[in-house]
């Protein structure tokens, strides 16, 4: 049967069934234990975070304060000021960078099990997040630092290998690795008579020929021997370099690099890692990456120059949920040597460091919310405060579409509900306006003495959104922003409002 790159896996990398729901669930350990585990809605997983989980290494729920940066999922920042996430084994590196979200005031990290964890409570609408609770890495309360990883060099290496003219740069679908390395793993296990976990171990060359066909072939052609023609007896272990296989000894015989015939470079990989990450890259929903095969990090001190070469991908896509723009780079290789651990950033060490950052993130937050400028609906309305403004506190729900009179886009209501944001098409703030009663009175007494100020009692809403005040038996009319109603007529008839100068007179009182 075919791979599914949404056929999910529970913690312990086994199959689970399709169709449990958003929550909580049970699985058992190799030794037996029953864990619990939580299935996360997709669409709210921030973008690469499966891809991220695959790249690390090591144990999947390892805490910040005791595990090597390499099992962790790490959030930081670009020179940009983009929120870039990073993860790296001993032979691959990835990263994730979300152009529509700035760079975190400080380093944080997660563990690899952070996608069976849930997303951060109240997640508003197209909004996502990564699975867990991030660890921050500086600035705690405790006055401890923790590693973090600095992937710069690996991904000057990633970048260069797609700007370099002389590289040949192709698209593919990710599973066509992916199955290009299956079918390896079997010719392992039929040559060789290899187990399955012994074949995704072998090494793999790959490589694309001048019209970007994609070629994953096995490094290592067996070459077979009787045990009998060299007097040994079954029960008698193989010599180094051989492998038992029923009667025969094989060998691994090594096959000449390919020629790639004008494609890419060949590189040689382990099968397991290229098929890891091609399938997460599935399970990301990529159908098409670009791919190339060039310099690795591994490079000769004497000259700089690469020891090996490494598979490249990248891609540049929008998170369908969110709206977000994303790139993601990474590379495999046989060894990398593109990440090293270090002390995560502490606090901002000089006002200019600050007013840097704050600059370079509100660029960032500028560009993304561009696209939600003259919102239509409350969703957009919600979506370009939160880009704008960098804060998950505004919903869709709270939100009212105005007719655009006096500037007025939208209204926003506050926390409690008694009063209302209000803002132009930009989301810049236009001032506030009273949703009920109390919100009224607390508006109209800012400022005042005690002596002229109202209860929510003496305040009520009208019909068409403006307030009656009574106040020693007067009664007085007002807008929602807290202003004299202008053209209202009193019970009696008589107007009260605004003279020929524009200034605002009571022409009459109620009796």
């Amino acid at each position: 049967m075919p791979w599914n790159p949404r056929q999910p896996r529970d913690p312990a990398g086994r199959w689970r069934k399709t169709n449990l729901e958003v929550g909580w669930h049970e699985y058992s350990t190799r030794a037996g234990e029953i864990k619990h585990y939580y299935i996360n809605n997709l669409n709210q997983l921030e973008s690469g975070s499966n891809i991220l989980h695959m790249s690390a290494q090591g144990a999947v729920n390892s805490s910040f304060a005791t595990a090597d940066p390499l099992e962790r999922i790490h959030i930081l920042g670009n020179k940009y000021g983009e929120q870039m996430s990073v993860a790296a084994s001993d032979e691959t590196t990835f990263g994730v960078i979300n152009h529509s979200k700035p760079a975190p005031a400080d380093m944080f990290s997660l563990n690899r099990g952070s996608e069976f964890q849930p997303v951060s409570e109240n997640l508003p609408e197209n909004e996502t997040a990564f699975g867990g609770r991030a660890a921050n890495l500086s600035t705690r309360k405790d006055g401890k630092v923790y590693d973090t990883l600095n992937a710069q060099k690996a991904e000057q290496v990633n970048n260069a290998a797609f700007a370099d003219p002389n590289n040949k740069v192709f698209s593919a679908d990710p599973g066509d690795f992916a199955e290009g390395a299956v079918e390896a793993r079997h010719y392992y296990e039929r040559e060789f008579g290899l187990s399955e976990s012994a074949a995704r171990d072998m090494p793999v060359y790959v490589y694309a020929d001048r019209n970007g066909n994609i070629s994953v072939e096995p490094v290592y052609r067996p070459e077979s021997v009787p045990m009998s023609e060299l007097g040994m007896n079954p029960d008698d272990p193989a010599p180094e370099g051989f492998h038992k296989n029923g009667d025969n000894l094989v060998a691994f015989v090594k096959r000449r690099s390919p020629n790639t015939h004008g494609g890419t470079g060949s590189v040689k990989l382990r099968g397991r890692d290229l098929t890891r990450m091609t399938r997460s890259m599935q399970k990301e929903g990529l159908e098409s990456v670009d791919f190339t095969v060039s310099g690795g990090t591994s490079t000769s001190p004497k000259t700089g120059k690469p020891l090996q070469n490494a598979l490249h991908f990248r891609s540049d896509y929008t998170n369908e949920n969110s709206g977000d723009d994303i790139t993601m780079w990474g590379s495999i290789e046989s060894m990398q040597h593109g990440v090293q651990p270090e002390k995560a950033r502490r606090a901002f060490a000089s006002q200019q460091e600050y007013d840097d950052y704050r600059r370079k993130t509100q660029v960032v937050r500028e560009r993304a919310a561009a696209r939600y400028l003259n919102p239509k609906t409350p969703e957009d309305a919600a979506k370009l405060l939160r880009t704008r403004y960098g804060a998950n506190k505004y919903f869709s729900s709270d939100i009212q579409m105005r007719d655009g009179k006096d500037g007025v886009a939208f209204a926003v209501t506050s926390p409690g509900g008694h009063t209302r944001m209000l803002s132009d098409a930009n989301g810049n703030y236009l001032g506030k306006e009273a949703a009920d009663a109390e919100g009224f009175a607390a508006m109209y007494n800012n400022g005042k003495a005690s002596a002229n100020r109202v209860t929510a009692d003496n305040v009520k809403l009208l019909s068409d959104g403006n307030f009656r005040v009574r106040k020693n038996g007067d009664e007085k009319f007002y807008t929602s922003a807290g202003t004299p109603s202008k053209g209202v007529r009193m019970r009696g008839g008589k107007p009260f409002g605004y003279n020929e100068a524009g200034e605002f007179v009571e022409l009459h009182k109620q009796p």
